[in-house]
């Protein structure tokens, strides 16, 4: 973003525990660092709800001259599905092509914004709206490859991530569980991550994605045992296909990791 010498707003969404070996340890230095995309006298949309983020933020936000805009306004949920969402805000009518709930939690911060541009004379049309909402796709999250079995990739790679994802997992499937292929990298919070999926899950296949900072598929396996669950170590996405597929093919969630996506699509493709 510091490429750009002026910006027509500056956008900072949620701040989370996420890439501290470069963002900072805790959520006072991650919010700093996120807030150097600010520009002086440039409006600033934020959606961050932890009061130490915020705290940083408004001081920050003052040094610059920065006029700080929030969400305003909730989603009437009309539909639901794996596949897709209808949404009701102020009397608009948006469909997402997406299950997921933190897809309409975006879609609300995008609408928030576009509303905050107003004030600088930056206007988009009400029919643009919905039409960009309806043609937009985002692979990898909650992406849905089968409908039978439900085969879904979702490439959540933090904790915050693992919750929304579980909530939704509950949400549309409220009497079942699911069997997972797990990736992740070494260096994120696993045990975390893990810890959240549990509850959600049927059987287990931990793989090791193809990147130096992946986390060997054995030791993950051992941190879902100590969390009482029976995973299986399958090495790669290949082996944890068929392990699933001898194994009565319920439905399944991919999850973990976005470097993942690639390897789990290509393998899923062959059948």
């Amino acid at each position: 973003t510091n490429v750009f010498s002026e910006n027509i707003m500056s956008v900072i969404l949620g701040i989370s525990l996420d890439h501290t070996s470069y963002l900072g340890t805790t959520i006072r230095e991650i919010a700093l660092e996120k807030s150097g995309i600010m520009k002086k006298g440039c409006p600033v949309f934020s959606a961050v709800k932890a009061q130490d983020a915020i705290e940083v933020i408004e001081k920050r936000a003052g040094e610059l001259g920065c006029r700080i805009y929030t969400s305003k306004g909730g989603a009437n949920i009309i539909s639901s599905t794996a596949e897709s969402t209808v949404f009701e805000y102020k009397e608009k009518q948006i469909t997402l092509s997406s299950g997921a709930g933190y897809q309409v939690k975006n879609a609300l911060k995008v609408l928030s914004s576009l509303e905050a541009l107003k004030d600088r004379g930056i206007g988009v049309s009400d029919k643009a709206i919905p039409d960009a909402f309806a043609l937009f796709k985002r692979p990898a999250r909650f992406e849905v490859f089968s409908k039978d079995p439900y085969v879904i990739f979702d490439g959540g790679h933090n904790p915050e991530c693992a919750e929304a994802l579980t909530e939704d997992i509950k949400r549309i499937f409220p009497d079942k569980k699911l069997d997972l292929i797990v990736g992740v990298m070494a260096d994120k919070d696993v045990l975390g991550i893990c810890s959240i999926l549990c509850p959600i899950t049927n059987k287990v296949y931990t793989v090791k994605p193809q990147n130096p900072r992946a986390m060997d598929d054995k030791a993950l396996a051992e941190i879902f045992g100590t969390l009482g669950i029976n995973a299986t170590p399958c090495g790669n996405f290949k082996n944890a296909l068929k392990k699933w597929q001898e194994n009565g093919r319920d439905d399944l969630l991919c999850v973990g990791s976005l470097y993942s996506y690639q390897e789990f699509k290509d393998e899923f493709s062959k059948g």
